[in-house]
């Protein structure tokens, strides 16, 4: 199960929202440079594959870095990935 929260950057102190985690039928993956984010659904991934196996299948960011799966989420404005959770902000779960 996924979440979606608000964070607040130990680095720069911008707010925003953050998503991590799977859904049941899709992968999410962060850059490892920029944060971007990249769904890729399990109906593509071969069964039973491996953290690189789906990495490879996402492919590369635009900004040249890598999509992985254990990549946290980044600040939108620094790049940080030095976050922690807003505890002023709702946090949803998503399936």
């Amino acid at each position: 199960m996924g979440t979606e929260h608000g964070a607040i950057c130990n680095s720069c102190g911008h707010k925003f929202r953050a998503r991590e985690g799977p859904s049941m039928i899709r992968e999410l993956l962060h850059c490892e440079r920029c944060g971007g984010e990249r769904w890729i659904s399990l109906l593509d991934v071969p069964f039973r594959s491996d953290d690189k196996e789906t990495e490879e299948l996402a492919g590369r960011c635009a900004c040249g870095g890598q999509y992985k799966v254990h990549a946290r989420a980044r600040c939108p404005r620094c790049k940080s990935s030095d976050w922690r959770e807003d505890p002023e902000e709702l946090a949803l779960f998503y399936d």
